[in-house]
C-alpha cells in the first residue's frame, strides 16, 4: 500500500486505523512526502501495488501507467470543496465575474470532470 504524508495520506492512515487494519498493513506500507512521489512509485511498480491519492493527481498520471480504479465509497471519502467569487471593486471585476460564470457552465463542468474534479 502506498500513500503520502500530506492530507490525503493523513485521511488514509486514519481510515485504516478506524478499520482496525493499520498494524497488519504497516509492514506492507510505503509513505512518501507528496502525491507525485506516490504516483511515481506506482508507475514504476509491477502492477501489484495499491496506492491512494487525489483523483485529479491519479488521472493526470494516466499516461504514465497509473490507473484510477475508482473513488473510495462516499461514507469514507474525503472531499475538498472550492469556492470562487469576484471582488466587485477589483480592477478586472467584469472579467472575474465572467470567469466565475464560466466555471459553473456545463462545458467547464465537463472539462473539470475529465480531470477528476466532480
Amino acid at each position: 500500500m502506498v500513500y503520502n504524508e500530506a492530507s490525503t495520506g493523513i485521511h488514509v492512515a486514519g481510515l485504516v486505523e478506524r478499520l482496525g487494519i493499520a498494524d497488519r498493513l504497516k509492514p506492507k506500507t510505503t509513505r512518501y512526502p507528496d502525491g507525485a512521489a506516490v504516483l511515481g512509485h506506482l508507475a514504476r511498480g509491477k502492477g501489484k501495488e495499491i496506492g491512494f491519492g487525489a483523483t485529479t493527481e491519479i488521472v493526470a498520471w494516466g499516461k504514465k501507467g497509473v490507473k484510477l480504479v475508482g473513488p473510495l465509497p462516499s461514507e469514507v471519502q474525503s472531499y475538498t470543496s472550492y469556492a470562487a467569487t469576484a471582488v466587485a471593486a477589483g480592477a478586472a471585476a467584469d472579467a472575474a465575474q465572467a470567469f466565475v460564470r464560466y466555471l459553473t457552465a456545463p462545458q467547464a463542468r465537463a472539462a473539470l470532470a475529465a480531470t477528476g474534479v466532480e
